[in-house]
């Protein structure tokens, strides 16, 4: 059986290592290779806090599951993703549900989708500044 006391050294063990690993994240300082020894842990981090996405390398911007991870946590992070999946729609949707803002971060192509257009909108009319041209020509009522 593990003491009260085991159990804190364990749980601050845990959160040094995530505050190691947060810090390595934003100086960039995991190598390539080591990024798939630490997958779980960052899943883990996204979850918690998706602008973390920010800090990746360029490998974790361009998967999909792990962007998508962080955009269901907050929007915002689609601003940190590759342009590949700024170009995907269903990590798209999933942003502007969460934030609608997160419209401005989409490809062209997609702030011209009308699903996508108006999931925004409703989530923040605000987005309304970020749809596309050629949405915004065709006088698509909202």
């Amino acid at each position: 059986m593990i003491s009260s006391d085991e159990m804190n050294l364990i749980k601050k063990l845990k959160e040094t290592k995530q505050e190691y690993i947060i810090n390595m994240l934003k100086q960039n300082n995991i190598p390539f290779y080591k990024y798939e020894k630490y997958i779980e842990l960052i899943k883990c981090l996204l979850k918690e806090d998706g602008l973390l996405l920010k800090y990746t390398h360029k490998t974790i911007k361009n998967n999909p599951n792990l962007v998508y991870i962080a955009v269901k946590n907050n929007g915002d992070a689609l601003k940190y993703a590759s342009c590949m999946i700024r170009n995907r729609k269903d990590i798209v949707l999933i942003a502007v549900d969460n934030n609608g803002l997160s419209l401005e971060f989409a490809s062209t192509k997609l702030k011209n989708n009308k699903k996508i257009a108006l999931t925004a909108f409703n989530q923040n009319p605000g987005a309304i500044l970020h749809i596309g041209k050629f949405l915004r020509n065709k006088n698509i009522p909202y």
